[in-house]
This record gives structure tokens, C-alpha cells and sequence, in this order.
């Protein structure tokens, strides 16, 4: 199912039509509900695109479709939020100053696979970006509307060091597609598979240059930083050691992990209330 809330005519118009455009097996039925005093629009497809499998990306071109659909009426994606720990909600707001624009997303699947979908004439830059990270492709296929593309070892399940060159291989790619003229928008969580990850949401822009950084939070109370200047590197250490107030055990700048700083945090943050 996809819910749409606060929506006008308008908008479920242009979410049915991306569905039909992205999503062969189309639509079962519609229907509205009332909640709260609020009126919902259900629209129930056939099959299952939130349980899909990995080799399936039609449901990916759904979202691509829908927040591109929805850009042509000024409604940008504020973000995929995660609220009860399943598919995220995808929040839009009214934006005068936003033009219509292309979408595309690249999709971290299983351990080791990229699928590049809506952006096939991009593989060759991302090819690229991961071969210069250090990573080897091992498998690549492609289709009508996606490249599936399988790297060495598991860096969608790993740790330590190599969980560092996993987040700095997203950033390398997002790097790579940002001079091709693709910006990085969102992330986002679509899938009831446990062993999916999320899409990354590019937005079509002029191409330009940048450095993108990763703050990383592992463990139960480990929060690295990665890829920052060592300018930016500082104003985050002190920021972090002021304002988490149960304390830091230790930083780790060895550098035996990549360009990254790692906090030891006393307590478990990253699993406790």
C-alpha cells in the first residue's frame, strides 16, 4: 500500500500515474478512509514492492517516479523518516522556489551489490569511483532500466576498518555522481527485508564538485568521523566532547581505521532509552 495524507487531487493524480508508470503488476484498488477527522487515500497493488526481491527494482523506480512526479507541483522531499521501524514515511513540502527536476537512485542490496536504477549511463563513473576506493567488481549485469553490480568482500555487513571504507565508498560514488550532475538527496528505507538497505536518492543538477563526510554511529557507543577536513574534524571533537554529557572514554586518531576519528561514548547510546 501506499497512504497519502494532506494530499489534494492533484497529488494522488500524480502518484497513480507513477505507480503505472513504474510498477507493471499496477494498481488493485483505491479507496478513502477517515481518521481523526482526517481524510486518507489508500491505494492497494498488486503484489507485494515493500517485500519485493532484491532483484526486482521496480519498487525503487516507484519512489523515483513519485518524488519526481510531485517536484513538477513544487512539493519537495523533506526526507524519509523512520517512525514506528518498518518502510519509512516520506515527508514533502510546498516550495515555490523548487523546479521540476529527474530522480534517480543507486540501492545497497544484500552484503556486497549496487543496483543502479534510472541512471544506467552513470555505471561507468561509479565503476570508477569503486575500483578507486579499493574495492574490485566482481559481477556485473544489466537490463532495461537498472546495472546490478557485485564488489568484493561484505561491506554492507562488516565492521571496524572495513566499515570505514564501506561509508567512505558511498562516498566516493556519491562524489562521482555529484560531477556527473547528480546530487544526493535523501536515503531511504523502502523495504520489509531484513537484509535490505537503504536507496540513495539522487536529484538531476548542474555537475559540480564537492567533498562529502560521514558521521558514523557503530557499535552501542562508538561515533566516528570520517573524511573530515581537519578543520571541521576539530569543531566536531569539541562539539561531541561538550555536549554528550555522560562523557567520552577515548578517541582513537591512530588512523588505523581510515581517515576517520573514533569516540569511545561511556554508556550505550546507540541502544538504550
Amino acid at each position: 500500500k501506499i497512504i497519502l495524507m494532506n494530499h489534494t487531487e492533484r497529488v494522488k493524480s500524480l502518484v497513480e500515474e507513477a505507480i503505472k508508470n513504474a510498477w507493471p503488476p499496477g494498481i488493485q484498488r483505491r479507496e478513502n478512509q477517515e481518521v481523526l477527522g482526517l481524510t486518507l487515500h489508500d491505494i492497494k497493488m498488486n503484489g507485494c514492492p515493500w517485500r519485493a526481491s532484491e532483484a526486482n527494482i521496480d519498487n525503487n523506480r516507484i519512489i523515483n517516479r513519485i518524488v519526481e512526479n510531485l517536484s513538477k507541483i513544487k512539493l519537495k522531499l523533506v526526507g524519509g523518516i523512520n517512525i514506528k521501524g518498518g518502510t519509512d514515511s516520506l515527508f514533502f513540502m510546498g516550495d515555490p522556489t523548487s523546479s521540476s527536476a529527474q530522480f534517480c537512485s543507486i540501492i545497497l542490496c544484500q552484503k556486497n551489490r549496487l543496483r543502479l536504477v534510472d541512471c544506467k549511463e552513470e555505471r561507468e563513473c561509479v565503476r570508477q569511483a569503486i575500483t578507486n576506493s579499493g574495492f574490485r567488481i566482481e559481477d556485473e549485469t544489466s537490463k532495461e532500466h537498472h546495472v546490478k553490480l557485485k564488489v568484493n568482500g561484505k561491506p554492507w555487513h562488516c565492521s571496524g576498518k572495513e566499515a570505514v571504507w564501506a561509508r567512505q565508498l558511498v562516498g566516493r560514488i556519491s562524489e562521482a555522481m555529484l560531477q556527473r550532475g547528480w546530487a544526493l538527496t535523501d536515503a531511504i528505507d523502502i523495504s520489509r527485508r531484513e537484509d535490505d538497505k537503504s536507496m540513495l536518492l539522487f536529484r538531476r543538477c548542474a555537475p559540480t564538485t564537492a567533498t562529502i563526510a560521514c558521521i558514523c554511529l557503530t557499535s552501542t557507543d562508538h561515533l566516528r568521523l570520517i573524511d573530515f577536513s581537519p578543520g571541521d574534524q576539530e569543531v566536531l571533537k569539541t562539539c561531541i566532547i561538550e555536549n554528550y554529557l555522560p562523557g567520552v572514554n577515548g578517541v582513537d586518531s591512530s588512523g588505523s581505521e581510515g581517515r576517520s576519528l573514533k569516540f569511545e561514548l561511556l554508556g550505550s547510546p546507540w541502544a538504550s532509552w
